[in-house]
């Protein structure tokens, strides 16, 4: 997906991701690649999770930093009301709490593993051709790199 965004990155800032993700570990588990509540069924045999397209083998710290960012930093629709917009993000907020305290009690993950992550996952998004978050999430990558 960092090779997609060509027109949205600068090739210098396309490069230093696709750096900093060959640094990073491969892993080896089985990753969902999409996770957020849209994929998330709830039955009365509990929870199902769906989609299942964009699963491959990886690093569960990166599997969790998409996860994160999608919750939390991914864009609300403009034609959103202004209420429910303050809704989606404060459940937003609180289910990526109760999903990353859930997931830490399974399995060890500190935040140094998750921020490890953030440069080539927003790059990735990038890729994803979301015209709409171009620029937060452009500024975001200006941001992370600088911290480099």
């Amino acid at each position: 997906m960092i090779d997609r965004a060509d027109e949205a990155l600068s090739e210098a800032d396309r490069r230093a991701a696709l750096a900093h993700l060959d640094t990073l570990p491969d892993g080896d588990a089985i990753c969902h690649g999409d996770m957020h509540p849209g994929n998330v069924l709830v039955t009365a045999r509990g929870a199902i999770v769906i989609d299942w397209l964009t699963a491959s083998s990886g690093s569960p710290a990166g599997d969790v930093a998409r996860m994160l960012f999608l919750l939390c930093e991914s864009g609300i629709p403009e034609y959103t009301p202004r209420l429910q917009r303050a809704f989606i993000s404060i459940a937003r907020r609180r289910f990526s709490s109760v999903y990353l305290r859930h997931y830490r009690r399974l399995r060890r993950l500190d935040q140094s593993e998750l921020a490890a992550w953030r440069l080539p996952i927003l790059a990735a998004r990038l890729g994803e051709e979301i015209g709409a978050e171009r620029p937060a999430v452009g500024a975001l990558i200006r941001g992370e790199l600088e911290r480099a």
